[in-house]
């Protein structure tokens, strides 16, 4: 016969060989210091000990948002008994008024207990009305609601970031100034404003036209005309490379090419030493995972 033997099941013999060692010790005919149920119980059942109970001690080593406490402190309207949380339980952070302890250090549990038995009806009173509240308050609709509240808020924000944009000038002021001025810096972005964005940019060339009229503009000596790309140095000037006394900006200003001069780097000194390891990585990616 082969039985499962599952880390649950481990941990589940152990704790009935720890509370039976606990009652041969300490029980009596009359009193049995650990009642232990390991079945189902209904919830009416479940909420009388709760209500009668004169402690209760939660201690997860991990959990998400344990309802128990919630359920406890509603059950205590009456006895007002105090609750022992484990620091990594969901409410931990909540419920301020709790007995707060590492369930891994075993006599910090055994101290809370004692404090918790022998603690005074003041306190008692003072830290149930503290749970409580915070319980009564944050309630299901109004964790509901406040998440809710809270993705408009951030939708909103993304709305009104998005929405900002640079006004249109004026044509006539423009041109009045434009036409006045002795020196004029121009500064042109490539994809997306000059050209249309393509899905393959090496097969694309600017077309005639826009050659054209750049070389107009950087025909008058008054004007300065750069255009700015995440291009390589390679594609814009097999593109733009013809236009005379034409600035450009490849990879995203990485490199600067002055009008009439030759490509400069503009961070000749960052370390580019990590470009190694990250090619060997990509290239071992695919085969690492069809292995």
């Amino acid at each position: 016969v082969a039985l499962s033997t599952t880390e649950q099941n481990e941990l589940q013999a152990h704790i009935t060989d720890v509370v039976s060692r606990v009652n041969s010790k300490f029980s009596n005919l009359a009193y049995q210091p650990i009642v232990y149920l390991h079945q189902d119980i209904t919830f009416s059942q479940y909420l009388a000990l709760l209500s009668a109970a004169d402690a209760c001690l939660i201690t997860p080593l991990r959990d998400g948002m344990n309802l128990t406490s919630h359920e406890y402190v509603v059950c205590q309207q009456q006895k007002h008994a105090p609750l022992i949380l484990s620091e990594f339980t969901g409410t931990y952070g909540s419920f301020g008024a709790c007995l707060r302890i590492n369930p891994w250090d075993y006599r910090e549990v055994g101290d809370a207990i004692h404090e918790a038995l022998s603690m005074s009806d003041e306190e008692k009173n003072t830290r149930w009305k503290e749970l409580y509240k915070n319980v009564a308050t944050n309630t299901a609709q109004y964790w509901a609601e406040s998440f809710i509240s809270e993705l408009e808020k951030v939708h909103t924000d993304m709305q009104r970031r998005f929405s900002i944009h640079i006004p249109l000038l004026n044509p006539t002021v423009f041109h009045a100034n434009f036409k006045n001025s002795k020196t004029r810096l121009i500064l042109l972005d490539y994809d997306g404003t000059l050209a249309s964005y393509e899905k393959a940019p090496a097969s694309f060339s600017s077309p005639h036209r826009l050659v054209q009229l750049l070389t107009k503009l950087t025909s008058d000596p008054r004007n300065l005309v750069y255009v700015m790309s995440g291009r390589t140095k390679d594609s814009l000037d097999e593109r733009l490379g013809k236009v005379p006394n034409l600035g450009l900006s490849a990879e995203n200003g990485c490199y600067l090419k002055a009008p009439n001069g030759k490509w400069e780097n503009l961070f000749e000194d960052v370390d580019l030493g990590w470009k190694q390891s990250v090619t060997e990585v990509c290239i071992l990616a695919p085969v690492i995972a069809a292995y």
